[in-house]
């Protein structure tokens, strides 16, 4: 069975990978309980990224997961900066922000999407048959 292509996919696993190498880069915090934490994190989503690419279906559901929890929190946090009269910047960063965390959900929940994990993990369970 031919690999169903899924260009979307690639766009979130250069995201997740990019952007977690960035953090790891160039995150500091004076408080070491803090960088710990950003660098569990990223190191979490190096290995979504790679489970994306790997096609694992348990890397799509906690892309699933981390990807609802962001866009919850990037909601709320635009919604408590607007209420509090300052916007600027950080609406068109908070306004994008939302509208790539409301795709990338999307379209790891689409039927073709996971189709394509499931059908990958069917061919491999019948090759090692």
């Amino acid at each position: 069975m031919a690999e169903k292509k899924l260009p979307g996919l690639f766009v979130l696993i250069l995201l997740f990978a990019i952007g977690a190498l960035i953090e790891l880069v160039t995150f500091k915090s004076p408080d070491p309980t803090w960088t710990t934490v950003a660098t569990v994190i990223n190191i979490v989503q190096l290995g979504i990224a790679i489970g994306l690419y790997l096609r694992i279906n348990e890397a799509r559901i906690v892309a699933v997961v981390v990807v609802g929890l962001k866009l919850a929190f990037f909601v709320v946090t635009l919604g408590l900066v607007l209420s509090s009269g300052q916007a600027g910047r950080v609406l068109i960063m908070g306004l994008a922000s939302i509208a790539f965390h409301a795709w990338a959900l999307w379209y790891l929940l689409r039927p073709n999407v996971r189709e394509a994990f499931h059908a990958l993990r069917a061919t491999k369970t019948s090759q090692s048959n």
